[in-house]
C-alpha cells in the first residue's frame, strides 16, 4: 500500500510540475500551505477571483492528466 500511496505521489508532484508557474503557485498556496482565497491574492498580488480561477483550471487540469473523476 504504501509503495502504490507514494507511486501516485510521485505522480500528483510530476503533474504538478507541469501546470502552468500561476496555476501551480495558487495551488501550493491554497492546498499545501493552508492560504485562504484572499490570504493567497494578497500573497501574489492579484485580485480574489484571479486566485479563484487558476485554482478552478489547476484542479481541472490535475484531474485530467490524473484520470480523476467527480460526480456532480
Amino acid at each position: 500500500a504504501e509503495l502504490v500511496d507514494a507511486e501516485r505521489r510521485d505522480e500528483l508532484f510530476a503533474a504538478l510540475a507541469r501546470l502552468k508557474e500561476e496555476e501551480r503557485t495558487a495551488i501550493v498556496a491554497r492546498y499545501f500551505i493552508g492560504l485562504t482565497d484572499e490570504e493567497t491574492a494578497a500573497a501574489l498580488g492579484v485580485r480574489r477571483g484571479a486566485v479563484k480561477m487558476r485554482v478552478f483550471r489547476a484542479l481541472e487540469h490535475l484531474r485530467a492528466e490524473l484520470g480523476v473523476t467527480v460526480d456532480a
